[in-house]
């Protein structure tokens, strides 16, 4: 009797709850990268050990190795489609400079991974990260096939519906679904956006592989939609403009175009 008093109740509800993986300026500075690499794919609090291996020949002194660098985390590591490292990014606070950051970069740079590190207290904007990760921003865009046990399901369709899984279904067997660098370059083959409006292409070059946000930004830049107090491009731009537009409105599908049930002849009285 006396033990059954002594006992504890056990709560009856759960124990955990769901938190947030990231929230705030944190998840804020996440969606900047995004924009920024729309091609890359992001990998929150990389370990090293993940990332480098230690190439000492005793077994003892590379497990060693190996756990001292697991103790050590990279804010996001930044991979391509195959998940080989392109760079990591840091982020410190102000005045940071440990001679474990220093080991830590020194590693890094042995093995080739470049890192860019920002403060916590000063993160940079979607086009700060643009320009200072420029060089990877042209990372090839994943391809993704179906897989081989995968099952299709068939049921009956409109004819737009059908019309447009058509092109999609042809966008995958050319393995092309937007316009490349290349197509960009040629299109842009006099350099006139390029050297006259640096901060267009930069939106263009970010937007290439994105066909709805492309054709959304280059109708942004008519005039009807820049205001009456803003002069137009000259001419050699507003060729480069056009092409590209152009070649882009084909990898925008169709709209598919609903019926409504609702007979628009009747109305409330």
């Amino acid at each position: 009797m006396l033990s059954r008093l002594l006992k504890k109740s056990v709560p009856s509800g759960p124990s955990f709850s769901k938190m947030p993986y990231a929230e705030g300026e944190q998840l804020a500075f996440y969606q900047r990268l995004r924009r920024a690499l729309p091609n890359c794919t992001l990998f929150p609090d990389v370990s090293l050990a993940a990332l480098l291996t230690p190439l000492a020949s005793d077994a003892r002194h590379q497990r060693q190795l190996q756990e001292r660098l697991a103790s050590r985390n990279m804010a996001y590591g930044v991979f391509n489609d195959t998940l080989e490292c392109q760079c990591v990014i840091e982020l410190t606070h102000a005045g940071q400079q440990d001679e474990q950051r220093v080991l830590t970069l020194g590693l890094l740079e042995e093995a080739g991974i470049p890192c860019f590190s920002w403060e916590t207290s000063r993160l940079p904007s979607t086009d700060q990260i643009l320009r200072t990760m420029a060089a990877f921003t042209d990372i090839v865009p994943p391809r993704f096939e179906a897989a081989a046990n995968s099952v299709m399901r068939h049921a009956s369709v409109s004819p737009a519906v059908g019309q447009q899984a058509q092109q999609t279904q042809q966008t995958q067997q050319t393995g092309q679904g937007s316009l490349t660098m290349d197509d960009v370059l040629k299109l842009t083959k006099h350099g006139n956006v390029k050297a006259v409006y640096p901060h267009v292409w930069e939106r263009i070059c970010l937007f290439h592989n994105e066909p709805r946000h492309l054709e959304q930004y280059l109708s942004s830049l008519s005039l009807q939609n820049r205001g009456e107090n803003r002069n137009g491009f000259p001419e050699g731009v507003i060729v480069e403009l056009t092409d590209l537009q152009g070649a882009n409105s084909r990898f925008i599908p169709a709209p598919v175009q609903t019926h409504s049930s609702w007979n628009s002849s009747f109305v409330n009285i």
